[in-house]
């Protein structure tokens, strides 16, 4: 009788285990949201601690106006862009602590576009998803969650409940994460998170200098308290490597309160002691031609992507000493695969802009097998 009970529970455990297995390969292969910010979020998590000089934490601003490959291969240190779209003020502690965690980089640069939102966006949903579903379980995704979440908090931690009605589109409606999937066996991924446009944006109207707007507009109430929060915290653990900064945009007669906004976001990051530092105006020592460089208001396309990068990196050298960290054989040829791909991704850009072939390359099994032939 005694072996026989063991004999049931041995399977009773077996099956609770396959059971456990099988969700969890679901839940991170299959009912998932499968897009650009799992890719990017999951392959932060696939670099080295202590392999990564400058992480950038924001929204949609820095991982389509900057190129951590660009940067590497123009200046040699190393990056990643620890960000996701509409990325609000409320995640930002909790990431900042995430990247201290994993990293303890020689910099952290936060774009402050999450604080200008005002507080019916903060409310969206999607915009906590993007990070809180491709974090790792730990205190700082708890945090997160008890922050910003608006629904059932065990959804946060098991997205497949979330998702599970996936199956209804079946077999179309399926996504294989391809990209996070390659991220995975490779070990890292081919662009280090970037993604931006072909497209070329033509403004209408006046387009505005920052020096041309110089009130200050309050910002909305729940981000002004997550941002003070924050700073907050910043103080208190002393950061002194924490840079909060502004990426260009076009500023056109709707959307120039987000640069009043912007001003008082400074002022407030100012009087706590770090430093702010503002390219929105898009001025000449950039070189961004705002004709031509963003594929909308809010975005640089690949074109004013090359230029920023170029001047963000040198800026980076210039005012905070970011020098390439020495890193091993192993590491360095990661990178220099990185910088050749991106090469390659570049010149299928522009390619592709002669033939009037407006996208978005990455790292999929069409694109990468285009670029094969402009492989060195």
């Amino acid at each position: 009788m005694k072996k026989k009970n063991i004999k049931r529970l041995v399977m009773i455990v077996s099956l609770l285990l396959v059971l456990a297995v099988t969700v969890l390969l679901l839940q991170e292969y299959v009912l998932m949201r499968s897009d650009h910010n799992r890719e990017r979020i999951k392959a932060y998590y696939l670099e080295d601690p202590g392999t990564i000089d400058v992480v950038l934490i924001g929204s949609s601003e820095v991982y389509c106006d900057y190129s951590a490959d660009l940067a590497y291969k123009e200046f040699g240190y190393t990056s990643y862009p620890y960000a996701t779209q509409a990325c609000t003020i409320l995640n930002y502690k909790p990431m900042i602590k995430e990247v201290i965690r994993t990293q303890h980089p020689k910099l952290i640069l936060v774009e402050i576009n999450g604080t200008l939102y005002d507080d019916e966006h903060l409310e969206i949903e999607a915009n906590a998803r993007n990070i809180v579903d491709n974090m790792p379980l730990n205190e700082n995704k708890r945090e997160l969650v008890d922050t910003v979440a608006t629904s059932d908090q065990v959804e946060y931690y098991m997205p497949i409940i979330k998702y599970h009605n996936i199956w209804n589109d079946f077999p179309r409606g399926l996504k294989w994460d391809y990209s996070v999937i390659a991220s995975q066996l490779r070990g890292y991924n081919l662009l280090k998170g970037f993604k931006t446009k072909t497209d070329i944006h033509t403004p209408e109207g006046k387009v505005y200098r920052e020096d041309e707007i110089t009130n200050a507009a309050p910002i909305y109430p729940r981000a002004e308290a997550a941002l003070y929060d924050l700073l907050d915290y910043c103080k208190d653990e002393k950061l002194d490597n924490i840079v909060f900064v502004r990426f260009p945009h076009l500023t056109v007669q709707r959307n120039h309160k987000r640069i009043e906004r912007s001003n008082k976001v400074g002022e407030i990051i100012r009087d706590y002691g770090f430093d702010f530092v503002t390219f929105d105006s898009c001025d000449e020592g950039i070189g961004i031609d705002v004709m031509h460089d963003f594929y909308n208001i809010e975005h640089m396309n690949v074109y004013g992507m090359t230029k920023f990068t170029s001047y963000l990196g040198e800026y980076l050298q210039e005012h905070y000493g970011i020098t390439p960290t020495a890193l091993d054989e192993k590491h360095k040829a990661e990178w220099d695969e990185c910088s050749a791909y991106f090469d390659a991704y570049l010149e299928l850009v522009y390619d592709h802009y002669e033939q009037g072939i407006l996208d978005e390359p990455s790292e999929n099994f069409k694109h990468m097998w285009e670029m094969k032939q402009y492989y060195p």
